[in-house]
């Protein structure tokens, strides 16, 4: 008698919870539960109620550092010779820029290429053109009109591009995402307070954490690759509209922050 009074009662328990979507067979001794496995799930294992919060924070910074790109390209009727001349140019380049205080790591020479270059009639190459790229890594203003110097002194020396970089990234992603993180919780006291209910995190999402060169920054990144000795023009441009407050700076890196947290709600 026992045993089917219970069977019963989880029928009726069951029914009542979900209605048409979940039934049951009652048979002797044994109680089997019938309906979709959405339905199923959610007699056994009921969900918690969860919301999800979101909040999005941005920095602003200005670069300290840049990657100039240099090509350095000599001919000469003999590959001897233009491969001398080559590496007696970029020596030159190097002493130079050490002499403005760029260190000795920081540049750095690609490997040659050699090119013959045919004459009218003949087989015989009329010349030989070796290219060598030169990319040296700057942080001061000084450094950077040494190369502008240099472009403007060697018609064999052009500017091919010009990378921008902040040595703080890792401070100033950890504090787009605190800055996020703080309006999450406002918004979480918030509810708390208004809907008298309790919110504990239990998941978090950080995907969209990064940082990208501003509009800025790109268009002058693209200035150089058609301009051979205006690069300080341009940067004495881009400084003019930058805050008072950034010195030394080359133009501007954009950090983002897009998090959300999971909370389980529960009444207080």
């Amino acid at each position: 008698m026992i045993n089917k009074l219970n069977v019963v009662a989880a029928a009726v328990l069951a029914v009542g919870i979900h209605g048409s979507a979940l039934a049951t067979s009652i048979v002797p001794g044994q109680t089997e539960l019938k309906g979709s496995p959405e339905a199923l799930r959610e007699f056994l294992h009921p969900r918690e109620n969860r919301v999800s919060l979101s909040a999005q924070a941005e920095e602003t910074a200005y670069s300290d550092i840049a990657i100039v790109s240099l090509v350095v390209s000599t001919k000469e009727k003999e590959l001897a010779q233009s491969i001398e001349a080559n590496g007696t140019l970029r020596d030159s380049i190097r002493k130079t820029m050490l002499a403005a205080g760029v260190s000795e790591e920081k540049i750095n020479n690609s490997k040659f290429s050699s090119s013959p270059q045919y004459g009218w009639l003949g087989k015989k190459p009329a010349s030989f053109e070796v290219v060598n790229r030169m990319a040296i890594e700057i942080s001061t203003e000084a450094q950077l009109k040494a190369i502008a110097q240099i472009t403007d002194q060697y018609e064999e020396v052009s500017l091919s591009g010009t990378e921008f970089k902040h040595s703080g990234k890792d401070a100033f992603m950890k504090q787009v995402k605190k800055k996020a993180l703080a309006k999450i919780k406002d918004q979480q006291k918030l509810y708390e307070g208004q809907l008298n209910v309790q919110l504990t995190p239990v998941a978090f999402y950080d995907q969209n954490v990064g940082f990208k060169a501003t509009h800025g920054a790109i268009q002058l990144q693209e200035s150089t690759l058609v301009a051979k000795s205006s690069l300080a023009d341009e940067y004495s441009r881009s400084r003019s509209q930058a805050p008072a407050t950034a010195s030394r700076t080359f133009d501007e890196v954009k950090y983002t922050a897009n998090i959300t947290v999971e909370f389980k709600v529960v009444p207080k």
